[in-house]
């Protein structure tokens, strides 16, 4: 279609009110010419190509051409909007121009309609819209199937000896399981059933083997671990590997491999989750990204690899395969990092390589995971590979300088030797922030306190309120001796949680926390639970000789100090409220509302300036569960995330009257809620969740199942949403 020669038409003269429109039709093109004016006003020139349906819309205004339908050309909601509704408020300026129109599309597909000259053009003109957008849309799509198929088509096989080399790092060792035979086991090496008894300790001692222990088959004679007491043994890891395709591009691949060992032999299944394609000599684009779109299934070639993920597969730490590396990489941008992932994958490096792929856009990144590799500082290059940014390379929120000048400005110590202790120790992140914290005030942290540390997920940024008073050691110290004490059972994080609400409503109370007695009471529960009832009782006070104005008053107060608080509770109430059966769950609008809820309940939610904070910024709301037949009397108090996560939910002084009962109509609360959610919920409550799921897996990698189901028993955790 000529734009430009359409453009040069000059349009007729309109001087009536209301929407008018032209038209004129080119018969050697097909293309008729609709003007469009608004109240005399000439807004758009209208052009459609009668055999191919396509359509084009100039705007004088804006002096823009746009893919805009005939509705749209008139600024109406295309959506909602058919021919008989533009025929009732659209006219033409003649009758003969209608006409020509008329001919100019030829017979209407209905026939009844060609009754309203009007509305047959209006009606075929959309028809002929929709569909051009339905074959564009077609063509479209049956072109980018066969450009990702193309892709897909040109991946290679993986090498021949690529399953055996992820089974000699993943799962070399073979077993003795228990069989279903008693006083049998089963050798995985050679699948024989062997007497338990003869299965000798590895170490010549001629004993029998316990659970556990290497012994030898006596009949292959391999060295296998002892597993009476299994059946089934699985290991999964994520490994990867660089292939050469062509002069275009190369592929970077990421497979989920497991192995798993039973009485009816050794298996081996692999799902492939995605396929990074990197580009050669490609002007806009340094790579292309397939994901493999069915999750925990055998790895199929076709059919499964999209643009979109819609079973959210990602990349994992794992293995690199030695293979190929610099044949991949070459000339592509990612070439700069192809010494180090060759030095990583023959070094057997443990690590989430498609981050080490995107730190080619920072040089400072890369020769900062160059050092760490080279330092021999494996942990802490593991945990800083997943500091690493997707999007440009730079290596964020972890404790190491990634420009420093030399060794004691990247770790931010300037003692050598403390440096030299985290690489003998093979500390984290975590370490480092320890290190450097000794450094900066001469503490010598005892390797004691730093296993706890480390076993109780605690960083330095945790302590921030408390080791400006204290030695870490000290703190340490303190927070076990309140979980022998009022805190039994309770986990570290938990007594410091309580540590840092009691201190937070001493400084609201002016307490004098330069006094190490109030700063660290020898009996932490029983302050807590004093300094609350001391708050609810002033508090209880003041509301009864507070007259209406000072209510008001204080509500005010509340508003200005945590401003947008009260607007985020009035933006979910309609979402949140909810009521079913015996309970209901009502969204407090004013600040002071959570408040005399507290004082109500004898507990801490509403005392502690966190709360309001954490309202304002969107992290968590506080609502409030009432018996439908009590609709003004306070029950519980729930702190929920924005997707619908309940953090926490507190009764009268910390109980949990008819819990058992309550949970049911939470679950029924959190599937409706998820349903309401807008997408402002879902942004909300994936980055309320990041420090949770972070220390529940942190938590399943060290088999802590008690402080696990601790965790669990205090979360009731919504769907994903």
């Amino acid at each position: 279609m000529r734009k430009t020669k359409y453009l040069k038409l000059p349009p007729a003269e309109v001087k009536r009110q209301g929407t008018v429109v032209t038209a004129c039709f080119d018969d050697a093109e097909q293309v008729l010419i609709m003007d469009i004016f608004m109240d005399s006003q000439h807004s758009a020139r209208y052009l459609l190509q009668v055999g191919s349906g396509e359509h084009k819309t100039y705007e004088y205004l804006t002096g823009t051409w746009h893919d805009y339908s005939i509705a749209g050309a008139m600024g109406q909601e295309t959506l909602y909007v058919n021919g008989m509704n533009l025929a009732s408020e659209v006219s033409f300026a003649s009758e003969k121009e209608a006409e020509l129109a008329f001919r100019a599309l030829g017979e209407p597909v209905d026939p009844w309609i060609s009754k309203s000259k009007k509305r047959a053009v209006f009606e075929e003109i959309m028809r002929l819209e929709q569909e051009y957008v339905s074959d564009r849309h077609c063509t479209e799509r049956v072109r980018e199937v066969q450009r990702y198929k193309t892709m897909v088509d040109s991946v290679p096989e993986l090498p021949a000896d690529f399953e055996a080399w992820a089974r000699g790092l993943i799962a070399p060792e073979d077993y003795a399981l228990g069989s279903w035979t008693k006083g049998k086991a089963h050798c995985t090496a050679c699948g024989s059933e062997i007497d338990r008894k003869a299965l000798k300790a590895a170490d010549g001692s001629g004993r029998q083997a316990a659970q556990g222990e290497q012994a030898v088959c006596p009949v292959c004679g391999h060295a296998v671990t002892v597993r009476i007491r299994s059946k089934f043994i699985e290991k999964t890891s994520m490994v990867s590997i660089l292939q050469d395709i062509d002069s275009k591009k190369s592929v970077a691949r990421f497979v989920d491999i497991g192995f798993s060992w039973s009485l009816e032999g050794k298996k081996t299944y692999r799902s492939e989750s995605m396929w990074i394609f990197l580009l050669r000599h490609d002007k806009r684009f340094s790579h292309r990204i397939l994901y493999n779109t069915i999750r925990k299934t055998e790895w199929e070639r076709y059919g499964c690899y999209w643009k979109g993920n819609p079973a959210n597969r990602t990349t994992k730490a794992g293995y690199m395969y030695p293979g190929g590396i610099e044949e991949a990489l070459e000339g592509t941008d990612y070439q700069v990092t192809a010494r180090l992932i060759r030095a990583m994958a023959d070094g057997k490096a443990c690590l989430n390589y498609n981050r080490v792929l995107a730190a080619y856009a920072s040089r400072d990144t890369l020769n900062t995971l160059e050092y760490l590799y080279k330092g021999r500082f494996f942990r802490l290059l593991k945990e800083s590979v997943e500091n690493i940014d997707y999007w440009n390379g730079e290596y964020r929120y972890g404790p190491l300088t990634r420009n420093g000048r030399d060794i004691e400005e990247v770790f931010g110590i300037s003692d050598r030797q403390k440096i030299n202790r985290i690489r003998d120790l093979d500390g984290g992140e975590s370490l480092v922030e320890w290190m450097q914290l000794s450094d900066e005030t001469g503490e010598k942290i005892p390797q004691e306190t730093l296993t706890w540390l480390a076993e109780n997920n605690i960083r330095r940024r945790d302590l921030k309120d408390f080791s400006e008073r204290m030695s870490v050691t000290k703190i340490a110290n303190y927070i076990r001796k309140q979980q022998a004490g009022g805190y039994k059972g309770r986990t570290a994080r938990a007594v410091l949680g309580q540590w840092e609400d009691y201190l937070s409503m001493c400084r609201q109370e002016k307490k004098k926390l330069a006094d190490d007695m109030v700063f660290r009471p020898r009996e932490l529960k029983r302050r807590h639970d004093e300094i609350v009832q001391e708050i609810n009782h002033r508090m209880m006070l003041e509301e009864l000789k507070r007259s209406k104005a000072k209510a008001a008053e204080e509500a005010k107060r509340m508003r200005e100090k945590f401003p947008g608080a009260e607007e985020a509770l009035r933006e979910i109430k309609e979402r949140f409220e909810y009521s079913s059966g015996e309970y209901m769950i009502i969204v407090p609008q004013k600040l002071i509302e959570i408040t005399t809820e507290g004082i109500a309940l004898h507990h801490c939610v509403g005392s502690s300036d966190r709360y309001f904070e954490r309202i304002r910024n969107h992290e968590t709301y506080v609502c409030f569960l009432r018996k439908v037949s009590e609709p003004k009397v306070p029950y519980y108090t729930i702190e929920v995330e924005p997707g619908g996560t309940v953090r926490q939910h507190r009764g009268y002084l910390d109980e949990e009257p008819e819990i058992e009962k309550v949970k049911p109509f939470i679950r029924e609360w959190q599937s409706v809620l998820k349903k309401r959610l807008t997408e402002e919920d879902r942004k909300r409550a994936k980055k309320s969740k990041i420090l949770r799921e972070k220390n529940i897996e942190e938590l399943k990698a060290k088999k802590n199942k008690r402080v696990l189901d601790g965790l669990m028993e205090d979360l009731m955790e919504a769907e994903a949403v």
